[in-house]
C-alpha cells in the first residue's frame, strides 16, 4: 500500500488561535468544573461570549440566574446526547429556555491545545 500526501502537507501555518488564547480573550467562556461534574460531563466546557451574553442579559432582567440557566444548558445538552447514543458525530444539537426565549444551541467535542477532548457550546449560527 502506498502512501500519498496530502494537500496541506507542506503549508506554511500563517496563524494560530488556541483555545486558551480565546479564554484568555473572552471569545470563549469556561463553564466552573464543579458544575460541569455535577451536570455529569468529565470534559472541560467551555461557551461562547454571545451565549454568555445572553445569559447575563436574561439574568439582568430578572428572568433566570446564571447558574440556572447554564445548569439547563448542561442538562438539555445531556439528555439530547443520551438521545443521540451510538450517532457518530462531534456535534449534538438542541433547544433550551434562556429567560423568555428558546435558543437553538449545538455543543461541539473537539481537542483542546493538548489535544484532548473538550466541549464547547454555541449558537447554532456560531462556528
Amino acid at each position: 500500500m502506498e502512501i500519498t500526501r496530502g494537500f496541506w502537507d507542506d503549508a506554511e501555518v500563517i496563524s494560530v488561535y488556541t483555545r486558551q488564547q480565546a479564554i484568555t480573550d473572552g471569545v470563549l467562556r469556561e463553564i466552573s468544573a464543579t458544575m460541569v461534574e455535577e451536570a455529569g460531563f468529565k470534559l472541560s466546557t467551555a461557551i461562547t461570549e454571545r451565549l454568555h451574553g445572553t445569559i447575563k442579559t436574561a439574568e439582568g432582567h430578572g428572568l433566570c440566574s446564571y447558574d440556572g440557566a447554564l445548569w439547563d444548558i448542561l442538562q438539555c445538552m445531556k439528555w439530547t446526547a443520551r438521545n443521540n447514543r451510538g450517532k457518530e458525530t462531534d456535534r449534538v444539537y438542541f433547544r433550551v429556555k434562556i429567560g423568555m426565549h428558546v435558543h437553538d444551541l449545538y455543543c461541539v467535542c473537539g481537542p483542546d491545545d493538548t489535544g484532548m477532548p473538550c466541549l464547547t457550546i454555541m449558537f447554532r449560527d456560531e462556528d
